[in-house]
């Protein structure tokens, strides 16, 4: 009993520390990515890389089917065995034009991922310098809140922040 009596009276004597100063701040940063000059510099080399290498691929698919016509046509001229030879020689090219095409795929998101992490770095970066500025002790990305003031919003003040210190991303 004298326990329990013992906490309650030590729980009351103990003064918390409130910090009223305490501010926070809201950004949206998946409209930095896709609105800022250096996130739509990295859409549109992403987009023009990406129409490119499917030009180059539909160009080679169309290779192959037209080879491949042109093997099904000649199949009751050829001898047997120049037609299975023929077939597993165009068999190795669609598996090449495969692994050519993953090859590709991989390559041009690991490049997204690269320029993106550039991007988020050069955010972060801004964001903290922002944070320290202004004396904010949290900062939150919008997509993660229910509800809040939109006088907590920064995401306009950043925006502007990172568009007048970042216009393009190198990109590999």
């Amino acid at each position: 009993m004298f326990k329990k009596y013992h906490f309650l009276i030590i729980f009351f004597f103990i003064t918390f520390k409130v910090n009223a100063e305490q501010s926070y701040a809201i950004v949206d940063i998946d409209f930095l990515i896709s609105n800022s000059k250096a996130g739509k510099y990295i859409q549109t080399n992403i987009k023009s890389h990406n129409e490119k290498i499917i030009n180059e691929f539909r160009s080679k698919e169309k290779n192959l089917k037209e080879e491949e016509k042109k093997l099904i046509s000649q199949k009751n001229i050829l001898s047997e065995e120049d037609y299975k030879n023929k077939i597993s020689e165009l068999n190795k090219k669609i598996i090449n034009y495969t692994e050519e095409r993953k090859k590709e795929i991989a390559k041009s998101n690991k490049k997204k991922s690269d320029a993106l992490v550039k991007l988020m770095t050069n955010i972060n970066k801004i964001l903290a310098e922002y944070a320290e500025e202004k004396k904010i002790s949290l900062l939150l990305d919008k997509k993660n809140i229910i509800m809040a003031e939109n006088k907590n919003d920064i995401t306009k003040e950043i925006f502007e922040i990172l568009n007048n210190k970042i216009s393009k991303i190198k990109m590999n």
